[in-house]
């Protein structure tokens, strides 16, 4: 069975479809050439600056990780600071990183940035699990960031933060260290 793509015009009644046979490779190519720069482009417009204010940064997150066959939980909470700078986004994008997260996909979605991608647990060192964040600003000095697994029969995992301004960076120090590279949990 040929792969189609279907591309929306206008009002999306009408579609056009490409036909992609499983073998043509060129197809393939020209395809994720096509659409590379597309994505790439989505993701650099995403700007968070005007609804997350620059400043340090109170994250207080509630974390449970689960191994589903036999009901085990662990649960962990905490607060950690960081100062968010000029680009939200990508001060965002690497504290999630830090988690040993992938971000594979962003996007703004009316009020909410989400982002899918897949993380590492520290208790369990197997594969990778698929994750969704979600990041929704509430005013510009508070937002909430969601974490959670997608669709995992074997592992589960959520995050639930609240992050809340607390004045200004302490140094421009604060905003060049890199953060560590920890599994989540």
């Amino acid at each position: 069975m040929p792969f189609v793509l279907a591309t929306c015009k206008h009002d999306c009644s009408q579609t056009t479809r490409l036909p992609l046979k499983p073998g043509d490779t060129v197809n393939r190519y020209l395809l994720l050439l096509l659409l590379f720069p597309a994505l790439t482009a989505l993701a650099l417009d995403i700007d968070l600056a005007a609804k997350v204010a620059p400043g340090k940064w109170a994250l207080a997150y509630q974390r449970t990780g689960e191994f589903k066959p036999l009901h085990i939980k662990h649960h962990e909470a905490g607060t950690s600071y960081t100062c968010i700078g000029g680009d939200p986004r990508a001060k965002i994008v690497a504290w999630i990183q830090s988690k040993d997260c992938v971000v594979h996909s962003e996007r703004m979605d009316e009020k909410v940035y989400r982002m899918d991608g897949e993380c590492r647990l520290k208790w369990w060192q197997g594969e990778s699990i698929p994750v969704s964040v979600e990041l929704r600003p509430e005013t510009s000095k508070t937002f909430t960031l969601d974490i959670h697994t997608n669709g995992n029969s074997l592992l589960g995992f959520t995050e639930h933060t609240q992050a809340a301004l607390q004045g200004p960076c302490d140094t421009l120090e604060s905003q060049l260290k890199p953060l560590p590279r920890q599994p989540v949990l």
